[in-house]
């Protein structure tokens, strides 16, 4: 085993560089790794977008602390990484997730997003499609290469290539990549 190291230099001992040697920063260091992202990223700057870039690409949500009771599991498409079973357990929300998930009642969906805009969209931002009833919002968001990149946002169904636009603004551009499935057992 080694020794705590308050710098949390990658020498395989636990902790956070800014908060000391037995501190764990927001769930990252809890995954066995060395440094978390907010301490990685004080090395290299572009090393934390690159990092929320791939958690996107994955279709790791991270919400914000604003959004955090405002989305059922489906819509964050939880089901496909094993977070939520319908058949097994018993946790606060169970019988409305079991209802949605064998009645087919969820109507929001994980969506990965391109984007192109001046500044980077803030969780919560609102997207509407064009003939769209409802309108979706930002999760989260990172540069790929600026003016563009990734986003993952809960959408009414869209097919990939649908336009959305923001309402409040005309300078930013955001396309559909792609749903993200929610398979649940």
């Amino acid at each position: 085993m080694f020794a705590p190291s308050p710098t949390g230099n990658g020498n395989g001992a636990r902790g956070c560089r800014r908060r000391g040697a037995y501190a764990r920063c927001s769930g990252c260091c809890a995954w066995a790794t060395t440094r978390c992202a907010p301490c990685f990223a004080d090395d290299d700057v572009g090393a934390l977008e690159r990092w929320r870039a791939a958690d996107i690409e994955a279709g790791l949500v991270d919400l914000a602390p604003g959004q955090l009771d405002r989305f059922l599991p489906a819509a964050l498409g939880l089901g496909r990484l094993g977070a939520v079973s319908v058949r097994k357990g018993c946790y606060p929300g169970q019988e409305i997730v079991a209802r949605l998930h064998f009645k087919g009642g969820n109507k929001r969906w994980l969506h990965r997003l391109a984007f192109t805009a001046a500044e980077l969209p803030v969780p919560g931002t609102e997207l509407v499609a064009t003939g769209a009833d409802a309108p979706g919002e930002v999760l989260q968001a990172a540069w790929t290469v600026p003016p563009g990149g990734v986003a993952l946002a809960v959408l009414p169904e869209s097919p990939a290539g649908a336009e959305l636009s923001v309402p409040s603004t005309s300078v930013a551009n955001f396309r559909v990549v792609s749903a993200i499935d929610d398979a649940n057992d």
